[in-house]
């Protein structure tokens, strides 16, 4: 059927995706999501055109820089890779509170990092969409059977972006934690470095990423950001930002219909034993 994923090429494997529930929402339901475009819209096709021309294996429109970018990010995790930067970040700016402090950051990221993963992998079940590669292969007005990703397309369904959300969601919580950090800041990758200005400035080079290397559209990456951007804890009423994610180890699995009381003094409503916290966010 056009528009929905189906094996790619070379390995033509599957992956299964996953409907773990979320840590921070009481489903992923709870969390906004906006569609792909449909199919043969003019947005659709500028972004399938976008792809086509800058993530092609031999595009001639991709600067040497954009090539880097794309190899760079694909080939990383965001997941090792800013917990990574988090840890050599506290070592260096250590926050108050001693190991409480950092204890508190590094919950809050990785909690916010395992929902950006659950919610983009529920996006991907949910939508089904499919690769560049099967897209532009079979684009009834001008298909290029020939046309292949700069790297090998990944064997799973592409809306939204994984890497796009990741990203994000890790800079948005390390910019929380490290408001007056300026760079450079490095961002270890497998087999790279890479110097960022500041923690925000990893999300737009591995966003745009996302279709220079031909596995995604633009509009899976920024579909990426809006998830990440969605996927994000806000600050409970009292004001502290994610004040209870650290605590979250206390109060994820409850007694049934036991309340919580979170370090900030709020009452937080608890759900049935093993359910999420009631609510889509911390109330």
């Amino acid at each position: 059927m056009p528009g929905k994923w189906r094996p790619t090429p070379s390995f033509f494997a599957t992956s299964p995706t996953n409907d773990v529930r979320p840590f921070l929402f009481a489903s992923a339901s709870d969390v906004p999501t906006t569609p792909p475009p449909e199919l043969g819209t003019a947005r659709y096709r500028q972004q399938i055109a976008i792809t086509r021309s800058l993530g092609g294996l031999n595009s001639t429109k991709r600067t040497p820089e954009e090539t880097e970018d794309a190899y760079f990010w694909a080939y990383q995790s965001s997941q090792r890779g800013f917990v990574n930067l988090a840890v050599r970040l506290l070592a260096a700016h250590p926050p108050p509170g001693g190991i409480y402090g950092e204890a508190r950051i590094v919950a809050e990221l990785t909690v916010a990092l395992a929902d950006s993963a659950i919610l983009t992998w529920d996006e991907k079940a949910q939508y089904y969409f499919w690769r560049p590669i099967t897209a532009i292969r079979a684009d009834g007005h001008s298909a290029d059977a020939a046309w292949a990703p700069l790297i090998e397309t990944p064997p799973f369904p592409e809306y939204h972006s994984g890497h796009a959300t990741d990203c994000y969601v890790g800079a948005g919580v390390l910019e929380a934690a490290f408001p007056h950090l300026a760079g450079p800041i490095v961002y270890v990758s497998s087999a790279h470095l890479r110097p960022l200005h500041g923690t925000g400035t990893a999300t737009p080079p591995a966003s745009a990423a996302c279709f220079r290397n031909g596995t995604a559209c633009a509009m899976g990456c920024g579909g990426g950001d809006d998830r990440g951007r969605a996927s994000l804890p806000r600050p409970c009423r009292c004001g502290i930002e994610l004040c209870d994610i650290a605590d979250l180890g206390w109060r994820a699995f409850p007694r049934r219909g036991r309340g919580v009381e979170a370090p900030c003094g709020h009452h937080h409503s608890t759900g049935a034993q093993g359910d999420a916290p009631q609510g889509s966010r911390v109330q």
